[in-house]
């Protein structure tokens, strides 16, 4: 589809579908929109259930194109369950596109074939030189539940992530789950948003975080040319972070680069099996990032954390704000523990 659809805040009630063609066609109200504008609709008591789908949705299965728009769509009931690439808005995002003012209110459920299982986006990911992708102000109050790359608002993601709240829980069993996005590769910011939503992840795989499991570079050029050191500021959480290999009260784990500034942690309790810390449960240097020639840096600066020593549990290395493993790869500084948040 690549015109505009404007749904006038009309509600469409009990869309059902449960089959498809297989993994790589897209599936949801609209299959694929690519340039054109899905915006103005609401979804009652909705139900995807295609266990094969690879990009699954109750509005939009694929969304791409510089001027590709989902915006003030509402999921207000009901379910997705795929094999990977799903969420309540929009499955699978590429190269360029813009979803804004998107609220999603069911469940999602990314089976045992796969991962990037999202609120709002499932996958967010590829890029191109000099376009970029934006997920905006968008709400999810759904349980989120997958194996691998499980988000409250993204799974995985190289988009700018701006203005968003997650509710909901998210539940997952392998690397990168985040309150709002599992996994940050490559490119993209994470900017002013906020995680309300318990996180648990039930193994000791690397990256689960408050905000965002797991921030990597680890995509080839070809498929992501553009990029840039990832961006982590101005945001809060507020709910426990339970599992994982690292656990961090805003980020889980950190790879090579990284500018984690001005968030505020308030997470009542943080355990992971070998890293906990308030604001970066782990800083690594362990990945040769192709297409990015910077020295390794991770600054730490100007955050905030409540959780006390005493509520990070199970790992042997603990920090207050960030567990650093290369002393002079690691900036940290004017970050403030507070106990009572003040």
């Amino acid at each position: 589809f690549a015109g505009t659809f404007d749904g006038g805040n009309h509600t469409i009630h009990d869309l059902k579908i449960s089959q498809t063609q297989g993994a790589d066609y897209a599936t949801g109200f609209f299959g694929v929109v690519k340039d054109g504008t899905v915006k103005n609709l609401k979804f009652e008591n909705a139900d995807i259930n295609v266990e094969d789908s690879e990009m699954a949705a109750v509005a939009i299965g694929m969304l791409s194109g510089s001027s590709a728009l989902a915006e003030n769509i509402e999921v207000i009931s009901g379910s997705v369950t795929a094999g990977r690439g799903n969420a309540g808005i929009v499955g699978r995002m590429t190269k360029s596109g813009t979803i804004r003012n998107c609220i999603n209110r069911a469940d999602i459920t990314g089976l045992s074939s796969g991962g990037n299982t999202g609120g709002i986006v499932g996958a967010a990911y590829y890029t191109e030189t000099g376009q970029t992708m934006a997920i905006e102000n968008c709400s999810n109050y759904g349980s989120i539940k997958g194996i691998y790359g499980v988000g409250g608002i993204a799974g995985l993601c190289a988009a700018n992530v701006t203005g968003c709240t997650n509710e909901g829980e998210v539940y997952g069993a392998g690397a990168s789950i985040g309150g709002i996005v599992a996994e940050q590769q490559n490119a993209g910011n994470i900017r002013n948003c906020e995680n309300r939503g318990k996180v648990t992840n039930n193994s000791t795989a690397y990256g689960t975080g408050g905000i965002v499991g797991w921030v990597r570079y680890s995509g080839a050029t070809g498929s992501y040319p553009a990029k840039n050191i990832i961006e982590v500021s101005g945001n809060k959480n507020y709910a426990a972070v339970d599992g994982g290999n690292d656990a961090g009260g805003i980020v889980g784990t950190v790879y090579n680069y990284g500018e984690i500034t001005d968030n505020e942690n308030y997470a009542p309790s943080l355990d992971g099996a070998t890293f906990v810390a308030g604001i970066v449960g782990n800083a690594q240097f362990m990945e040769d990032p192709a297409g990015m020639d910077d020295p390794d840096m991770v600054n730490v600066k100007g955050n905030l954390s409540t959780t006390p020593l005493s509520a990070m549990t199970g790992g042997s290395c603990k920090d207050e704000f960030v567990y650093i493993n290369e002393q002079d790869a690691v900036t940290e500084e004017d970050n403030t523990y507070s106990p009572a948040g003040e």
